[in-house]
Order: C-alpha cells, then structure tokens, then sequence
C-alpha cells in the first residue's frame, strides 16, 4: 500500500472516529473548543451551537458582535468554510488594531494546511493566504485602497497622514518582503518597498522609499518594541544620514551630506554643490526641536563659501508648518558673514535673510523659487577692499532684484565718487541663471570740469560678455565697444575748445580731432588725426597750424608710432617725422625722435623712477620761428640743448651765448647762468626785441620736496632802445603821474616817439625765494644812469599780488615815488601812487627858502607851511596820489642832472640791496 493510500484512510479513520467522538461527547467538546480558542486568542470565546448535522459551529469572541462560524465542505482532502464577522481587535494578541472586519476564509489539509481568505477592513479589500511549510509558515497579505482616514477613525488616532494605501506583505518565519503605494492628497504618490525581519518584538528592514518621482533607499528601517525605539539610517544623499525616535524624542545626525542631492531631491537642481554635517533634536509631542548645520566648503552661483555655521536654536513644527529663526556665519574671499533670518516651510520654501555688511542694510528672500534681493547704501570703498582692489572710487551702491532660480530682474543705482570723479550711474537688465545670458541698460552722468557728461549703453553676456557705450558730449561722437577679447573705442568731431571751456584751460588749440582704438587687449591699433589745429585765439587769417593722421599700436603696455605730423607755416607744409617708442608701465622706458630736414629732437633714452628722471637727449632746431603752430607763440633763432644722465640729469645750452645748465635729481633742481647774452634771449621770444645788449649771469635753485626756491640773477649792462626812462622820469609830470605798467608796455611794444633813444641799465638784480606757496621779491632793483627803481612785495605762486610795490628811491635809499599794484602780475592795476617830493617852484621867495634852484624834500610835514605862501592852489588833483602827497609844482624839468636833492634828516630808508643808487656810484668812481 503506498503511503499517500495510507494517509487518506488515515485521515477518513480519524475524521469518523472524531465525529463519532463528537456526537457521543457533544458537550463535553464544546467545552474544550471553548476553553483552547479562549487560552489561543486569550479572549473569551462563546459556542452558540455545534451542529453535527452539516458539520458547523456558531460562536463569538469577547462580544457577541464579534461573530465566527466554521463549517466543515470535505472531510478528505480537509477543508473547512469559516467566516467572522466583528472588530479586528478581537484578535488583539497579534496585533493592537481596531476595525470592522468582514472576512471568508477556506481552510484545507492535503500534507499541509492552507488558509485562504478574503475580506473587508478599513474599505480596503484585503486577501490572506497562509501556508505551511514543514516548520514555517508562509503569509501573504494583499490590500487594496486601504483608507487612513478609517483607520484613524476606528482606532481613534491623529496623525497628519491622509490617504489611501495599498500594499503586499510576504512573511516567512522571520523574514518578510512589504510593498506599499500611499496616494494622498498632500504627498502625491509615496511608494515603499522594504524587506527585513520579524524578531523579538522587533522589525529590522532595509526598505527604497518613492515619494514622487523620488526615490530613497533607507539603509536600516528599525522598529525596536522592546525599547520603543525607531533608527532609520540612509546613504541616499551621499554621506550618513541617521534618525531615532525614542521617547517621543527624534534625534538627527548627519555626516558628509552631498548639497546638490539633497537640493535636487527638494527640486532644486544646480544651485549649490559641497557637504554639510548636521546635528538636531526634534520633540514630536510639542512639535519644538533644534538643528546646527556646518560646512567646509560651499559652491554655489559660481562663489566658494567656507567655514560654514548654521545655527537654528529653535525650530517648531505646528500645524504641519515648519518655522524657525537662524543665525549663519559663512567665511567668503577671506571675509566672514554674518547673516540672520527666518525660514518656514509648508507645501513652500520660505526663506529670508538680512545682513549689515560693507555698511549695507542687505536682505534676501526666497519664496518657494520666487527670489527677492535688497541692498541699500553698499559702501563701495569697503567693497573695493575686500575684494583687494585698490580704492579706485568712493560712494555707495543700491541693488533691488527679483527673478526665480531662473531668471533675475535687476535694477542699480550707484552715487560715487571715481577718482575724484563724481559719477551716478543707473541700471536695469535681467540674468538668466541656466544659459548666464545678462541684458542691460544703462546710464551714467557725470561732470568733467563744467560740462556735465551723459554716457548710455547696455551690458550683455550671451556665448560672450559685451558692452556697448555711447555720448556726445563736447561735441563728438563718441562710441565704445567692449568684449573679452576685443574692443572698439572711437570718438568724431572732439571740440578741444569746448573741453577748454569746460575745464578754464585757456591754452587748449582750436579744433576738433578724431581718435579711433580697436583690436584686442594684447595688440591695440591706435589712431589720432586732426584736418587742422590752432594754439591760436583768433584763428581766422592765421597761417600756422597742425595737422595730422597718426597711427601706431599698443601692446605689453608699450604705445609704438610711426607716422608724421604736419606743422603749417605761411602756407607751407613741414613735416615732421615721428619715430617714438613709449613705454606705459614703470620705469617708463621710452625713446622717440622728431625729424625734419636737419632739424632734430631726439631721445636716445628715458626712464623714470623713484621720482627719478633719467634721460640723454638732444634738441638741434635752426630756426624756432618755424614750429610756431606747435608752440601756440612765435620764438624765433636757432636752438641746441644736449642732456645726459650720470649721477644726475645734466642739461646745457650755449644757444644764447655764454652757457646755460640745468642739474636735476628727484629732490633739487639747480640752474647756473654763465655770461648769457640777454639779447639773445629777448630775440627769442620777440624778434624786435628793444634790448640790445646785456649779459646774465645767476644761480637758482628749486627744492621739489619741500617747494621752496632761491635765485639770485643779475643782469649788467643792458642797452634798451625806442626809450629814455631817465628822461621820462625827469619830467615832474610823468613823475607825479608815475604809470610803471605804461612805462614797462612802452619798452616792450618799443614805442617810439620820433627820436633815437635809448636806456642804459647798468644793472638789473633779481633776488626771488619761494616759500610756503609765497614768492618774496628779496632784492629787486634796477639802476639806470640816473635813477634806481626798486620793486618790493610778495606774490601768491600763482602770480596774484599780496603787495607790491615799485619805487624810485634816492641815494641814500628813501622813496621818492612808490607806485602800489594790485591784480595779479599778468594783468597788473594800479592801486595808488604816494610820494614825499616836495617841488619848489622858481617863484618861491629866497627869504623863505634860502635854497635857490635846490630841490628841497621836506616830507609831508612840510606841506601845511607852503600853502601858507599861498602855493595850495598849484596843487594837482591826481586821484591817484594820496592828499598827504608833497607835490608840487607846474614847473617842468626842473629835476635835472646833476641837481642836488636836500632831505629831511627823518628819512625812512626802504633798500639797501645790492645795487648802488647811480649817485652813490659816481661818487665812488671819483
């Protein structure tokens, strides 16, 4: 008999040996039934009735709702129908759930039991299958649309979890496998696939849980009901990342997280890239917690970020809102951050941060990808600064934009000061993060001397970065274009006298020139040309102009040309070849040459260093006279100057006789003047110069430190011709009437007034010292064969006058006449004329004045004594001389040479320089 053929007459000997057991024993087997269900479920379980007729039990569990029948379909195979009907929480031993519960199960024993059921729980269609297998038993759960709401309901929970679930369980003695799907209204579709063990009131799973289209794998999934304790512990994000719950506590640890995967698991991708640790505590039952974040190393919108603090001191989690305050302290190019904020979430990102730094009031706000930026009052010296730029300008800068991680819209206003400049510019454009395209425009005022300068342009990267600029101020044209690799600066029709009037600059030519710059950074094409330009005022009917189309290059911060200008000359044209290398980076080597026929500068060399110029040139021109339209005035005769450098700049000229030389370093600069004819240098600036004869001899030096100076330069023996000063001075009227401006116009217009005359100046001293931004006239005195005149006073550098006075002095130093001056010494006015001249006319009685033809200064004492005799009526009335004046008399030429002059013993002697009054000198000769 084969075993299978045993085992059903087994198994059929049984079954009626255990009905008929059950129908001789009836009571006594409901009993028992009762008493092991009741200590398997450990509930009360009830029999209501145990019918033999069709094989089937009624019985319920703990409450009469919870009901459960059994009947038996087969005897061989096994198989029983049961069905209950009731609360979950009957079965409460193997689990701590409630729920009503609708369940058929099909119990079957061919070599193994089976149990497959179906039923109803939470509206959610569940299967269950049970299997044995030798020892172990094998359950499958299937659920489908499993509602949370119901769940929560009828076990009366609260948690935020909304939804409907369905999922697959397969357990294996302690191993199982669990598939889920959640589809809730708030999370979308979460998905959870785990496989792990049953063991010691323990659940230890690794699990890949799907929110979306996001997937997380969690390493170890631990419920630990022994220690009421979960651990959730996941690689996804690069590093380690762990969770505990205990005690209603979560604590959070984090190593080494990868930024950008944490940023695009919350859909932010290519914002940020680095690692963060992070250590916090969150409460679940008052929802109140803390987190402390750092960093090393932070990159993100193409700036390194170090040494990063993020601290969240309190954090809460009420009302399914996430909100905290944080303090961040970041270190960027070496400077430290500090920033504050708040931050919220809930279904959104918000985020906003403030900051004082560079002076700023600074706030940033990020509103799910809604982003907002306001600086206000950006100290740009401070910005400058940290970006270890040399402060170049100064002022502030104000920024608003807004975009999202997509596009940003800006717009700029800055209010500074650049390199003395004062400059406003304005701007507005946007940034497109994915592609970096930026577009703007903008605007920038400033003011250059008067003029007040407007420039517009854009700004714009896409493939390359580019601006493009434009003005029109001073009449030009003016156009920029700038790129990487490249640029183009051009201006048309410059107005040189506009930017003349715009800067006070009276010596600016007259014209207009064209400037043209391009290529790229390395090798610039430079050209500068001009039809015509004029140094001078007038320049219609004028003759002498330059003009020229120059063209050279830049590159290593060396300027090369080679090309020629033109100086026009009554019609003709010289042109000067240039040849000149110049070097625009220190020490400024440079060399060059301007050529024409046999004239010639040239620059062997030039440099310049510590302050220091070092050179060897050579200037040989035949005829000044020529290059008047470079000069803006006429100079006139040949001109040589060598200059070399040895332990200092030396420079000399024999050009106007005798030698001139000039010794420079970077403090001093020494002239000396050896035997220099004096007319000479007259001719060279005016051809008809009246002197014509003279020599110079004389020292002077210049301390470039300190500014201070000294000369000391004497001139002997000088013949001016077209004028007789002593004559002149002789005459009682032009000496009352003293105008020493129309004396000077008069020898240097060369009036003449019909007659040969001449003026013999045997000596002209010019002691001058600088000081303090003051020049002190220390002895200036100029002695004709008759008179000595004598100029005292102090000027301002810039030639304006603080006093000055012109006198003519007898010979025991007193003033005659003293002329005041005012104004500056370009343009000189007289202030006032005062003298102490007392003149006796012919007519006065010998009785009264025993002196006959004696010119008698009695000072202005004197004068209430004459007009006792009457003489007050001869008086002149000359506004410019003052009422204490001793004047007096309508004779003429009554001062003669050779005529005595009696002073008054109370004298004021005013010089005693170093030239001699002519009388004094006669004197010494006998």
């Amino acid at each position: 008999m084969s075993k299978k053929i045993f085992k059903y007459v087994f198994i059929a000997t049984f079954a009626i040996l255990l009905i008929v057991f059950i129908s001789l024993f009836k009571p006594a087997t409901s009993f028992f039934i009762e008493r092991y269900t009741s200590n398997l479920l450990e509930q009360k379980v009830k029999i209501n009735s145990l019918n033999l007729t069709d094989f089937s039990v009624e019985a319920y569990i703990q409450d009469p709702q919870n009901k459960i029948e059994a009947k038996l379909i087969t005897l061989s195979p096994l198989k029983i129908e049961a069905t209950f009907d009731g609360d979950i929480g009957a079965f409460k031993k193997y689990h701590s759930l409630r729920g009503d519960v609708g369940a058929r199960a099909i119990i079957s024993y061919d070599e193994k039991i089976i149990v497959d059921a179906k039923g109803t729980l939470y509206d959610a269609k569940i299967d269950v299958k049970v299997e044995e297998l030798g020892d172990n038993w094998l359950i499958g759960v299937n659920a489908k649309a499993l509602n949370i709401d119901e769940l929560k309901k009828q076990n009366s929970l609260d948690f935020g979890l909304v939804g409907v679930v369905d999922f697959m369980l397969s357990k294996q003695n302690k191993d199982f496998t669990l598939s889920s799907s959640l589809k809730s209204p708030k999370l979308g579709t979460l998905e959870l696939d785990a496989k792990g063990k049953f063991e010691d009131k323990s659940i230890s799973t690794s699990c890949s849980l799907a929110l979306g289209d996001k997937r997380v794998h969690l390493k170890k999934l631990l419920f630990d009901l022994n220690n009421d304790q979960i651990s959730v512990s996941t690689k996804e994000f690069g590093g380690e990342l762990n969770f505990v719950l205990k005690d209603e506590k979560l604590s959070l640890d984090a190593k080494t997280l990868h930024i950008e995967k944490l940023l695009e698991f919350m859909n932010y991708k290519d914002i940020a890239s680095g690692v963060i640790d992070i250590d916090g505590e969150f409460d679940t039952k008052s929802k109140k917690g803390n987190i402390f974040l750092t960093s090393p190393k932070i990159l993100g919108f193409g700036q390194e970020i170090k040494n990063i603090k993020f601290s969240i001191p309190a954090l809460q989690f009420l009302e399914e809102k996430l909100s905290f305050a944080y303090t961040l302290d970041a270190n960027i190019l070496e400077r430290t951050f500090n920033f504050e904020g708040d931050l919220s979430y809930k279904e959104t990102l918000h985020i906003v941060a403030s900051s004082s730094e560079f002076k700023s009031k600074s706030s940033f706000e990020l509103n799910d990808k809604e982003i907002k930026v306001s600086v206000k009052q950006l100290d740009i010296k401070e910005l400058l600064d940290f970006f270890e730029v040399k402060p170049f300008a100064l002022g502030v800068i104000d920024l608003d934009a807004k975009g999202d991680f997509e596009k940003f819209i800006f717009h700029l206003n800055s209010d500074a000061k650049v390199s003395g400049l004062g400059t406003k510019v304005s701007a507005d454009g946007f940034f497109i993060t994915d592609t970096k395209e930026l577009n703007s425009k903008f605007k920038l005022y400033t003011k250059l001397g008067k003029e007040e300068v407007k420039v517009k342009g854009t700004a714009s990267y896409k493939q390359e970065f580019k601006i493009v600029a434009s003005s029109s101020n001073f009449g030009a044209n003016s156009n920029l274009l700038l790129k990487p690799d490249k640029f183009e600066f051009y201006t048309k029709n410059l107005d040189l006298q506009k930017l003349s009037k715009a800067f006070d600059e009276p010596n600016f030519p007259f014209g207009k020139i064209d400037f043209l710059a391009s290529e790229d950074f390395e090798n610039i094409a430079l050209n500068i040309r001009s039809k015509e330009l004029r140094r001078n005022t007038n320049p219609e009917n004028i003759s002498d102009y330059i003009s020229f189309d120059l063209s050279g290059t830049y590159k290593d911060n060396t300027l090369s040309i080679k090309d020629k200008i033109n100086l026009h000359h009554k019609r003709k044209k010289l042109p000067l070849n240039i040849d000149a290398t110049i070097s625009l980076a220190a020490p400024y080597n440079s060399k060059g040459s301007l050529v024409y026929k046999k004239d010639k500068i040239i620059v062997e060399s030039f440099s310049f260093k510590d302050k220091q110029i070092k050179t060897d040139f050579e200037v040989d021109i035949c005829e000044l006279s020529l290059y008047k339209a470079a000069f803006g005035r006429p100079l006139y005769g040949p001109l040589r100057i060598v200059a070399s450098h040895s332990d200092m700049l030396h420079i000399k000229t024999k050009s106007f006789g005798g030698e001139l030389n000039a010794s420079l370093d970077k403090n001093h600069i020494w002239i000396d003047i050896n035997s220099v004819g004096a007319k000479k240098v007259a001719y060279l600036f005016d051809k008809d110069s009246s002197i014509e004869s003279g020599i110079i001899d004389g020292v002077a030096n210049y301390n470039i430190k300190e500014k201070k100076a000294d000369t000391e330069i004497v001139i002997r023996d000088v013949t001016i011709s077209g004028i007789d000063i002593d004559k002149k001075l002789q005459d009682i009227d032009d000496l009352l009437g003293l105008n020493i401006i129309n004396i000077s116009k008069s020898i240097f217009l060369h009036y003449y007034d019909g007659q040969t005359q001449e003026t013999k100046i045997s000596q002209l001293q010019l002691d001058l010292s600088l000081k303090d931004n003051n020049i002190k006239l220390d002895d200036l005195a100029l002695k004709t064969q008759k008179f000595l005149i004598v100029i005292q006073g102090d000027l301002e550098d810039n030639g304006d006058i603080k006093k000055l006075d012109v006198s003519i002095v007898d010979k025991n130093g007193c003033a005659i006449v003293t002329q005041a001056l005012s104004g500056n010494i370009r343009e000189p006015k007289i202030a006032n004329t005062t003298s102490t001249l007392v003149n006796i006319v012919k007519s006065v009685p010998t009785s009264i004045l025993d002196t006959a033809n004696k010119i008698v200064d009695f000072g202005a004492s004197s004068v209430d004594g004459i007009a006792s005799f009457g003489f007050n009526q001869i008086f002149r009335g000359d506004t410019n001389i003052s009422i204490t004046s001793d004047l007096i008399s309508q004779s003429r030429s009554i001062i003669k040479f050779g005529s005595d002059m009696i002073m008054p013993s109370g004298c004021k002697v005013i010089y005693s320089g170093k030239v001699i009054h002519p009388a004094n000198s006669k004197k010494d000769e006998k």
